[in-house]
């Protein structure tokens, strides 16, 4: 279920032209060929954020993420997973990100505080073992976007056919460059009726962001609103889907 998350969170651009409404809610029905599998949220909220690092009140957008498979898939692999990214609400750049996920007998909680005067993020991963935290110093640019706040900064942007824009991301200890390639217009049928859609892949360095991951697409509405309508990530035997299936404070109207 990790490439669920990867399909939702790897998509990056530069500068903001549109906003995100307050308290807007993605729902998603995820499937993998015909089975439906789980269900993924995405929450956006204008917040006032403080921590170790923004000891001033600064002005953020706070996503949350999360994942739960149907109560009859838990039988095979339960998933209760939520990831939690605040960034500048204009740049879009980092501020803090945490993950927790359980996906069957694995469990994982991670934090980033960006420091991006410095240069630097405070890695911290939690051993369950030990119920401790271990801290690393990462060095980062001062334009890094975490994983899930670039792809709300992607949604900002007047994106063409055929575009491909560089990034800088970082997460769980690791800091990359990414290539965001806009491959083509499409029409689909969404529930907001049929729409223009943008087909945008993310890529690593000319190949895909994790090596044991297929390519990722995701459909993008060709409006101001860039909302998220589908997103694919191909596996060895076949693909996860993840279909739009509600959607509350956004610009459309749902048919």
């Amino acid at each position: 279920m990790k490439k669920i998350y990867i399909l939702i969170l790897m998509v990056v651009l530069s500068s903001s032209l549109f906003s995100i409404q307050n308290l807007e809610r993605l729902t998603f029905n995820i499937r993998y060929g015909i089975i439906s599998a789980a269900e993924a949220e995405l929450f956006a909220q204008y917040i006032v954020h403080t921590d170790s690092i923004y000891t001033e009140p600064t002005e953020a957008l706070k996503v949350t993420s999360k994942a739960e498979t149907y109560s009859f898939f838990d039988a095979f692999f339960k998933v209760r997973d939520m990831i939690v990214s605040i960034s500048e609400p204009d740049s879009g750049f980092a501020i803090f990100y945490e993950k927790n996920l359980r996906e069957g007998g694995y469990k994982q909680r991670r934090l980033h505080y960006y420091d991006r005067e410095r240069e630097n993020c405070i890695y911290q991963k939690w051993s369950f073992g030990k119920e401790q935290f271990s801290t690393e110093n990462v060095p980062i640019p001062k334009n890094t976007f975490d994983f899930l706040g670039a792809f709300y900064h992607i949604r900002r942007q007047d994106l063409k056919v055929g575009d491909i824009v560089k990034v800088t991301m970082s997460g769980d200890g690791v800091t990359f460059d990414a290539n965001i390639i806009v491959h083509k217009r499409e029409k689909l049928k969404t529930i907001f009726g049929k729409k223009n859609c943008l087909k945008i892949e993310p890529q690593l360095a000319g190949e895909t962001i994790f090596k044991n991951t297929g390519k990722i697409y995701i459909w993008l509405t060709d409006d101001e609103y860039k909302i998220p309508v589908k997103m694919e990530s191909e596996v060895r035997f076949g693909s996860f889907v993840a279909d739009l299936k509600d959607a509350q404070n956004v610009g459309l109207k749902k048919k």
